[in-house]
């Protein structure tokens, strides 16, 4: 083996799940799904209607007795994302049931003000996210942010149920929402899905490997020389 490629080789390593830009979109919730590495997440935000959320923000931390419908406790909502959008006027984070959804549903109504967004901020970054929508959700803006402070831009329009899955490396946050009608829903998803499409090296297990590269190379080059 050659030095130069097991430099190549050590250089692409370091560099896994570090490329931003190149994600990719399918409907196929079974595919999508079916390519994720280990456990992953599925958020159906209950069965039942909790609105409004007056924070403007839901996690697995949240408690809250909103208004109508049933509370929401620490823990109802699965750990590793949290949802926020701003709220004011008008405009309110709710979950809501109907629609065509199964059970609840995240949503957020325009009132009065335009460019409303959802930002989903994930614990630990995910390569794959995904949600289902239908009309309710009209012609959306979903935004990918990388970890390396890049983004990923994609317009969707459906008006009927539809499955969208982002597959990319190293997503840190999305934002999702309705940028063109003001008289409606700014958003509205369900079965939020996010997890892994590459198993991820943990930094110790990527540093051993690392060192055991650098000391193949340092030994071929010797060889080399003697």
């Amino acid at each position: 083996m050659k030095l130069l490629p097991l430099v190549s080789a050590l250089v692409a390593l370091g560099t896994t799940n570090v490329h931003a830009g190149n994600a990719t979109l399918t409907h196929d919730r079974a595919a999508f799904e079916a390519a994720l590495v280990g456990p992953f997440t599925v958020e159906t935000f209950g069965d039942g209607y909790s609105f409004p959320i007056s924070t403007g923000v839901l996690n697995s931390t949240t408690e809250l007795v909103p208004a109508y419908g049933e509370p929401i406790h620490a823990g109802d909502i699965q750990a590793g994302a949290t949802y926020s959008t701003p709220v004011g006027d008008s405009y309110f984070l709710n979950i809501d049931t109907g629609g065509g959804f199964s059970g609840g549903f995240l949503d957020g109504f325009y009132g009065t003000y335009a460019g409303r967004q959802l930002t989903v901020k994930f614990d630990q970054p995910v390569n794959s996210f995904g949600f289902d929508t239908n009309y309710l959700g009209g012609s959306q803006q979903v935004t990918l942010s990388f970890t390396d402070h890049t983004t990923q831009t994609f317009m969707t329009s459906t008006t009927e149920m539809r499955f969208f899955g982002f597959s990319g490396s190293a997503i840190d946050s999305v934002t999702i929402g309705n940028t063109k009608d003001t008289r409606g829903f700014a958003f509205a998803l369900d079965n939020v899905t996010f997890g892994q499409t590459t198993a991820v090296p943990e930094p110790e297990s990527l540093a051993l490997t690392l060192g055991g590269l650098l000391m193949t190379a340092t030994l071929l080059r010797r060889r080399r020389q003697g």
